[in-house]
């Protein structure tokens, strides 16, 4: 199990980030499939997440709602990482001043 403390389902309801380093403990299944952290980066740089003690398979994807319509579009999606079972998942990308998302999914 993993993901975030409460339920976001949506990208209009994912759970907003303000410091720069975060991290969150919870629970992703068949009943509550996913949970989205937003964060804003005043800057570019290099972003890292990570999602450590699985009990069960999940994965993690980097979003950037680019129309800003509330839904995961074509190209929004800019990592994804969905390695099978309990092993560690981690994402490292550049990115560039904005808002983006993190979606843990079962």
């Amino acid at each position: 199990n993993a993901g975030g403390v409460g339920t976001s389902t949506t990208l209009g309801s994912a759970i907003a980030q303000d410091q720069p380093t975060f991290s969150s403990n919870g629970t992703v299944n068949t009943s509550t499939p996913d949970n989205f952290f937003r964060f804003t980066v005043g800057q570019s740089g290099v972003f890292t997440a990570n999602l450590t003690g699985l009990t069960g398979d999940a994965d993690v994807r980097l979003i950037q709602d680019t129309n800003n319509n509330g839904t995961i579009d074509s190209g929004e999606i800019l990592a994804w990482q969905w390695e099978r079972g309990t092993s560690n998942e981690s994402i490292r990308r550049f990115l560039n001043a904005g808002t983006y998302f993190v979606q843990v999914l079962n």
